[in-house]
């Protein structure tokens, strides 16, 4: 690769992100890594970030408006087509991210050539507000293919993504308005290790305009579909479809569609059997048997509560009804 060749090629899609837009450029600008690209695909904002973008002078900028608003799909693979880089290092208009972060995610992608995907840790903010909340997710590769049955061990603005790897699995699925960051992660963990980096290197904001706020049943359905998909793929088996659905659902709080009861002794062992053969798929990959349990057994709590409020909930619906009714048949008879 010439000298003139970006490593990383970062891919930011903007859509009216005027509030976040300076500093978050700023922060891509000043990392303490140098060879890369930036790849902006306006996708026609209707706001000022158009001018924001033009205000920067830095050659390493590549600018890119769509004709017409086109989903962030299909303004990442816009992108990631044009990136000239051997890694895509996603960005978000109003996330920011550490100084460090592109040298310490190439540093290791260099040394660990069997891994495709990188993440890191994230703090939380409440538009410009700090918050005592983080993304700390699992670190190494079996653990997140673990926590991948169960949801998104990534945080999406933070990862960067070797190139060639989606010359493999393909880019992001421009049907999904949503969650595609998930379907995403789970065919790269298929023909790939993936780690997230122990240090919080990225800024990830809550704002009340984002997908996770203003979709937020899009998202639960396209993740809940994924989960559905996952446990498929690694469960290799064509029964007990039927217990997957049901616990994806309540897993995800998506309990009044469910009209299956929720054993949670059968969908045990389809998890142990997707582990058992996630395991077997990656052989000399390290693990830590105590991590994937704490996985398993914080998503079975969770589906657990769903499920029991879920339940009583109904009962005591049920039983105020029959209490109304029984007063009103004794006031009119």
């Amino acid at each position: 690769m010439s000298s003139r060749q970006p490593l990383v090629s970062v891919v930011l899609p903007v859509y009216n992100c005027e509030t976040y837009l300076y500093q978050s450029i700023t922060s891509i600008l000043e990392q303490s890594y140098h060879n890369f690209e930036l790849i902006i695909i306006n996708d026609q904002s209707e706001d000022k970030s158009k001018n924001i973008i033009k205000s920067f002078k830095d050659k390493r900028i590549k600018y890119i408006e769509n004709k017409k608003n086109l989903g962030i799909a299909k303004s990442l693979n816009i992108g990631i087509k044009q990136a000239k880089g051997m890694y895509i290092a996603r960005h978000d208009g109003d996330d920011w991210s550490k100084r460090t972060l592109f040298k310490k995610q190439v540093d290791f992608l260099e040394k660990n050539q069997e891994y495709g995907l990188l993440g890191t840790w994230a703090e939380i903010w409440a538009e410009n507000t700090k918050t005592d909340r983080f993304h700390k997710h699992p670190l190494n590769s079996l653990a997140l293919k673990t926590a991948l049955l169960f949801d998104n061990p990534f945080v999406h603005s933070s990862v960067m993504i070797r190139k060639k790897i989606l010359d493999v699995v393909g880019l992001y699925d421009e049907s999904l308005s949503c969650a595609q960051d998930y379907e995403l992660w789970s065919r790269i963990a298929r023909v790939s290790q993936i780690a997230n980096l122990p240090e919080i290197l990225q800024i990830y904001r809550e704002i009340s305009t984002g997908v996770s706020q203003t979709k937020k049943d899009e998202v639960a359905k396209n993740v809940i579909k994924q989960n559905i998909v996952n446990i498929d793929y690694f469960y290799r088996a064509q029964n007990h479809k039927q217990a997957i659905r049901t616990f994806a659902n309540f897993l995800h709080n998506n309990c009044k569609t469910v009209k299956s009861p929720l054993d949670f002794n059968t969908y045990k062992k389809i998890i142990n059997t997707s582990i058992s053969n996630i395991i077997s798929q990656n052989p000399g990959i390290q693990f830590e048997q105590k991590e994937i349990q704490n996985i398993v057994k914080q998503n079975f709590k969770q589906a657990k509560y769903y499920y029991f409020r879920h339940k009583y909930y109904y009962l005591a619906r049920c039983y105020e009804i029959v209490i109304r009714d029984s007063f009103l048949s004794k006031m009119f008879n």
